[in-house]
């Protein structure tokens, strides 16, 4: 028996014994030929044999996850794992095998190594090795298969997702009637009218060759997906078998759902118009009495859920359908993609993000869905969150290699890694992500992770002994944590955007005032309280002289001014001969004196070479103007200056009118200098992450950058 963190158990007969692995991986497969000659795979690749004496490593060739493994004697052995890889072993080394698909493969079993079977998801996968090559047979269905078993060539079963059974009889796959719904990941049996399947929930099923009956229940435990609420006294959990909680701010309570169908996410508009939606094609109606079925149109497994208002609602799915409400029936829409879409979240009707398997982002502008450029990244993303549409969060994880959480940032313009696990070292798979500002975000996912962003880095805030699949807030300050087993409440735990307001006159005898309840500050005394307080803005002016009106909390402060640093609509950074272009448009500048350009080249963890572009500071329109602006690259001459051949990191650094600098790392941009062929797309891409990680790491908030170069 293997398991986590390279857990092997052994039987003698008379109990169990823990075996040395040597291995800390996840083991999820074992197989031998003899008591001296067993095989068990696991994570990254790993492959270990024992050969009565102790466990040893083999060299697999791959780093991709391995699922199962079978062979037919210790010279002819068989392992499959993700993105459709196929080892064989013929008793010296192992060796890739085409197996002419991509998908993740669980499952394989076989009569002879010349008929040999593979099963995984990627709707209904089953594959075939006649000896010569692996053809894809017709499952006849499109739910994962995690695990394959048969009597003979012509008596061989494949179970999976949803309760799926498959029964092959030589000539085709045929469905069977399991009688339940549950996940089912094992199977095995003694012969044709007598084999078992285990699943989730502790379900176990048992075929006598006539028909499948559930034998024993061990857990009446019900799995909870995902959570959602109008407030932290109304807040409610959906799992599976149609489970239905709610909150009232003292205890949860058991609700009627009506179904035991499996309920993955849930969304409303109010506390008496929520959805809750799963397998196969499920969508619920609470109108705050009771909920009620609704016709979906479809038999998709829907994973994702979100709307602008109870008459504009989207639900994404499995295979890429996505349908929209419009207060009166369900109606599909095209997506335009066939991978799995997990989450989705926008800002409006005309402004919709849906994510999903490979990398997968699309968007919705109010007329159709068009497909966004990643950056490159094949991770699964599962969660989409943000505060405004150039301000959005998607999470996710690398299947072929568990433990790699990712975080991608859309700011508008383009879609980057904000963060990930290999360059972090903290490896856990993230499944949902939500924030109350862009300051303030939490990421959560397997093996207890919550890592937290404060607007300038993502650090690991606590882990806790479970998975976690789902967060939300309430408005009131408690966020809400759903994972394995529990339900996790942390009262006041959000931290709310700061926002300090400041004004200021001068009396004939030179002294300040303003209203009591905010305080008596100037302009530089009120930036500089704002800023110690953690403020993401002030505002500060001075009280209309004339009528000595004061500035009274909620009143009027005469002409008030609006303290903000720079905000960069778009950065753009390219070569011509060998010479350095930089272009940008800026969405404000009020306050501001101006910009400097820097670049700087990478060595290991720290730049070098770092240079300032422009001789003389870049003005802005006016200083202190009445009313802010916003002002493009026509603004200003295009700059153009020649830099060391290589690699080059460039951003802008602005100056507010209090001297105070900001460094814009959010928009460094990489590019080459010289041979633009000379590196991967994707490894510019990574360097960029890993210099705008470095510059957010270094630099100090408001110091300018001259500033700290300069000798002592």
């Amino acid at each position: 028996m293997v398991g986590e963190g390279g857990t092997i158990l052994h039987y003698n007969g008379n109990q169990w014994n823990t075996m040395n692995s040597g291995t800390s991986f996840y083991l999820s497969g074992i197989w031998g030929s003899s008591s001296t000659d067993v095989f068990a795979v696991g994570d990254h690749g790993t492959i270990l044999h024992y050969d009565g004496n102790q466990w040893r490593t083999m060299t697999s060739g791959t780093s991709y996850s391995l699922n199962s493994i079978w062979g037919n004697s210790s010279t002819d052995v068989f392992a499959v794992g993700y993105e459709g890889k196929i080892l064989h072993y013929d008793g010296n080394q192992w060796n890739l095998m085409n197996s002419g698909t991509s998908t993740y493969l669980y499952g394989i079993w076989g009569t002879s190594s010349t008929d040999v079977f593979a099963v995984g998801d990627g709707w209904g996968t089953i594959l075939h090795y006649d000896g010569n090559q692996w053809t894809t047979m017709n499952s006849g269905t499109s739910t994962y298969l995690t695990s394959i078993w048969g009597s003979s060539s012509t008596d061989v079963f494949a179970i999976g997702s949803y309760g799926t059974i498959l029964h092959y009889d030589g000539n085709q796959w045929n469905l069977m009637n399991s009688g339940t719904s549950d996940y089912l990941n094992g199977i095995w049996g003694s012969s044709s009218n007598d084999v078992f399947v285990v699943g989730a929930y502790g379900t176990i099923l048992h075929y006598d060759g006539n028909r499948w009956t559930v034998t024993n229940k061990t857990s009446t435990d019900y799995y909870f997906r995902d959570i959602w609420g109008t407030s932290s006294t109304d807040v409610f959990a959906v799992g599976y078998e149609g489970a239905i909680l709610h909150y009232d701010g003292n205890q949860w309570h058991t609700m009627n759902s009506g179904t035991s169908a499996h309920l993955f996410v849930i969304w409303g508009s109010s506390s008496t118009d929520i959805f809750a939606i799963g397998y196969p094609g499920t969508i619920l109606h609470y109108d705050g009495n009771q909920w009620s079925p609704m016709n979906s149109g479809t038999t998709a497994y829907l994973s994702g859920i979100w709307g602008s208002s109870s008459t504009d609602v989207f639900a994404v799915s499995g295979g890429g359908p996505i349908i929209h409400y419009d207060g009166n029936q369900w109606n599909s829409m095209s997506s335009g993609t066939r991978y799995d879409l997990r989450g989705i979240w926008g800002t409006s009707s005309t402004d919709v993000f849906a994510v999903g398997m490979g990398g997968t982002i699309i968007h919705y502008d109010g007329n159709q869905w068009t497909p966004m450029n990643s950056g490159g990244t094949y991770y699964d993303l599962r969660g989409i969150w943000g505060t405004s549409s150039t301000d959005v969060f998607a999470v996710g994880l690398f299947w072929p290699l568990s433990q790699m959480g990712t975080i991608l940032h859309y700011d508008g313009n383009q879609w980057n890694t904000q963060w990930n696990s290999e360059n972090s070292n903290i490896y856990n798979d993230l499944l949902d992500i939500w924030g109350n500002s862009n300051t303030n975000v939490f990421a959560i996912g397997y093996e207890g992770a919550i890592l937290h962003y404060d607007g300038d880095n993502w650090k690991a805030n606590t882990t806790v002994p479970l998975s976690l699949y789902a967060i939300w807030g309430s408005p009131e300050g408690d966020v809400f944590v759903l994972g394995d087993g529990g339900i996790l409440r942390c009262a006041n735990c959000q931290q709310p955007a700061k926002e300090f307001y400041c004004c200021s006159y001068t009396r004939g005898d030179g002294t300040t005032s303003c209203d009591a309840s905010l305080g008596s500050y100037p302009f530089e005394e009120c930036k500089k309280l704002a800023r110690d307080a953690g403020a993401t803005q002030f505002k500060w002016g001075q009280v209309n002289q004339a009528t000595a009106e004061m500035c009274w909390a909620g009143g009027t402060c005469g002409e008030v001014q609006e303290y903000l640093p720079v905000t960069l609509a778009n950065l753009t950074v390219s070569t011509l001969e060998n010479q350095l272009v930089i272009q940008w448009d800026t969405a404000s500048e009020i306050n501001n004196l101006g910009m400097n350009l820097w670049c700087a080249q990478l060595a290991e963890n720290q730049f070098e070479g770092i240079t300032q572009l422009n001789s003389q500071l870049i003005p802005t329109k006016a200083i202190l103007p009445q009313f802010g602006a916003s002002y493009s690259s026509a603004d200003y001459p295009a700059i153009n200056t020649h830099l060391k051949l290589g690699i080059q990191h460039c951003t802008l650094e602005d100056i507010d009118a209090g001297g105070q600098c900001t460094l814009h790392c959010e928009h460094l941009k990489t590019v080459v200098i010289g041979d633009e062929n000379s590196i991967a797309g994707a490894e510019l891409n990574e360097l960029n992450a890993k210099a705008r990680a470095l510059c957010n790491e270094s630099k100090l908030d408001g110091v300018c950058l001259a500033q700290r170069l300069a000798p002592n």
